[in-house]
């Protein structure tokens, strides 16, 4: 990597490890969220995800919104499609447009011209800023770890 970090490989298997546990709880803290469907917290993942992608690009409008209650507006969600969900987590169509759909009717997403937008307003509810903050914890616990196992290794590069 380019950017002064490093992953040692001799820790390859353990960080993998790490990370599965870190994906697990961050699924843990959003099921609730849609009321136990795993399937549904993962498509409302990448939704999230997707959305807000080219925020992680830019430093400068990432530092406005890096702090738990700096959330995005909407201005700054890039709509996207059923299908873009569909191939990132290697769904049938038919299977993300029903999932889509369901988080439509409950609220969760919006569509809009170019696809789904998570609104800011969802990120403003109580029960999204406790998962947010629980998973800013759980964050923590997962670079500490991999500090601790001497995964990450600073200053190369």
């Amino acid at each position: 990597m380019d950017d002064g970090v490093a992953l040692r490989a001799e820790t390859s298997r353990s960080a993998v490890r790490l990370s599965t546990i870190y994906f697990l709880e961050m699924v843990r803290l959003v099921m609730p969220l849609t009321d136990g469907d795993l399937m549904a917290a993962v498509v409302l993942l990448a939704i999230s995800e997707a959305n807000v992608r080219r925020l992680t690009g830019d430093p400068v409008v990432t530092a406005r919104f890096e702090g738990l209650n700096d959330i995005p507006p909407d201005e700054f969600r890039e709509p996207v499609s059923v299908f873009a969900i569909a191939k990132s987590l290697g769904l049938p169509y038919e299977t993300a447009r029903r999932h889509c759909n369901g988080l439509i009717s409950k609220g969760f997403c919006t569509r809009q011209a170019g696809g789904l937008v998570v609104p800011a307003s969802v990120y403003a509810r109580e029960d999204f800023k406790a998962a947010t903050a629980a998973n800013w914890r759980q964050a923590q616990v997962f670079a500490e770890q991999l500090l601790n196992l001497g995964s990450v290794c600073q200053g190369v590069g």
